[in-house]
């Protein structure tokens, strides 16, 4: 009940007789920004007398409001995240678009300095009957790590070969669906 003018009401604004906090989550447990929206409601109603139960309907009501408008802001965010997420997987797809990866190229003995771009010219030449030139390949490298067989044997690392152009990766494909 709302109560205006110098009516004081014989009620204490705290809640002793209650064990749960005036906001509380639903485990019970006090929350940080409940305990700041009832201040903040205790604080605008300053100049009216209510009721325990009135004052702790209105600091529900304007809980649960808050709650309502936070969770759809959160959706709102889940959802932007799910379609920048898609447009950075179209834009990575699209950058490997001159990419190939070669499995199963042999590794040199370790220690050694190998020249990727030199072996998988070699393998392109000798395999596929393929010439790439040293202009057309962009940069190539060995994955970081080491895939393994099912018997548990450590296979040699991927080679990734980056082209200049679209045109010698297609080549390369070509050939290789031809083998």
């Amino acid at each position: 009940m709302i109560e205006r003018g110098n009516n004081i009401s014989s009620k204490s604004r705290s809640t002793k007789n209650s064990n749960k906090p005036p906001y509380s989550n639903p485990n019970g447990t006090p929350d940080s920004a409940g305990t700041s929206i009832a201040s903040s409601v205790q604080a605008a109603t300053q100049g009216f007398h209510l009721t325990d139960a009135v004052q702790e309907q209105l600091i529900q009501a304007v809980t649960q409001a808050v709650n309502t408008a936070l969770a759809e802001q959160f959706q709102s965010f889940r959802q932007i995240i799910r379609e920048q997420a898609s447009i950075i997987n179209d834009l990575q797809q699209y950058t490997r678009l001159n990419s190939v990866r070669i499995y199963g190229v042999p590794e040199p003995a370790s220690g050694t300095k190998e020249d990727t771009d030199a072996v998988v010219r070699d393998v392109f030449k000798n395999q596929l009957q393929v010439d790439v030139s040293p202009t057309e390949i962009c940069r190539s490298h060995r994955l970081p790590t080491a895939a393994k067989s099912p018997a548990g044997e450590r296979l040699p690392r991927p080679i990734i070969v980056k082209f200049t152009t679209y045109n010698a990766r297609r080549r390369v494909f070509i050939q290789k669906k031809k083998t």
